[in-house]
């Protein structure tokens, strides 16, 4: 309770004036960024998730067709997703990286 509390008073933060200089609106840009991603992941694997449990449905009384089968077809549109965003996610919280891009 008391994390989501923290989240929507540092969501309000970010929304509630423009950043007064250059490292802050980078900050506020990580952390939108990282909630994006972290979005992004739930809604793919929620939308294959729910994709294939429609399909066992629809497959029930078929017993020449299993909804078993489009699991290959579910982890090749959710497995890219995971592994860009989880990326991107790693990127966005190594303060190496941001100290590798910093002095270029």
């Amino acid at each position: 309770m008391a994390l989501k509390a923290r989240q929507d008073e540092l969501e309000g933060f970010l929304v509630a004036a423009p950043a007064e200089d250059w490292p802050e609106a980078v900050e506020r840009a990580r952390y939108l960024l990282g909630l994006f991603c972290w979005a992004l992941i739930a809604l793919v694997i929620l939308s294959a998730a729910n994709r294939l449990l429609t399909l066992r449905e629809a497959l029930r009384n078929d017993p020449h067709n299993s909804w078993i089968k489009a699991i290959p077809a579910a982890l090749l549109l959710v497995l890219p997703v995971v592994a860009l965003c989880g990326a991107a996610i790693f990127t966005l919280t190594d303060d190496a990286v941001w100290r590798a891009f910093a002095s270029r």
